[in-house]
């Protein structure tokens, strides 16, 4: 089985998807570029980086943190049981 690829690869899709170049993530998101950049050369985004980053891609912040393999915070967590349905569609404008 295929691991799925690491949160960079994934963020950088979505980007391009979306026709969202690094510089427009980063000042979407309020960040500096680099921070962009070391994420997706690898380096693991932090919780904030996460909730500031969603946005910019037109996320909720919980389809975010879902992507980057991360437990979702209480705080984003749905409240509706349904919702876990709306992850293959997540899944799908990934790929």
């Amino acid at each position: 089985m295929e691991e799925p690829a690491a949160f960079g690869v994934q963020l950088m899709r979505l980007a391009e998807v979306r026709g969202i170049g690094v510089g427009a993530l980063a000042r979407r998101a309020s960040v500096a570029q680099t921070e962009i950049t070391s994420v997706l050369m690898g380096d693991e985004p932090a919780p904030s980086l996460l909730r500031r980053l969603a946005p910019a891609p037109d996320l909720h912040p919980s389809d975010l943190f879902v992507v980057a393999g991360r437990q979702v915070p209480d705080d984003l967590a749905p409240l509706d049981p349904a919702a876990a349905s709306a992850v293959g569609w997540l899944a799908w404008e990934l790929t």
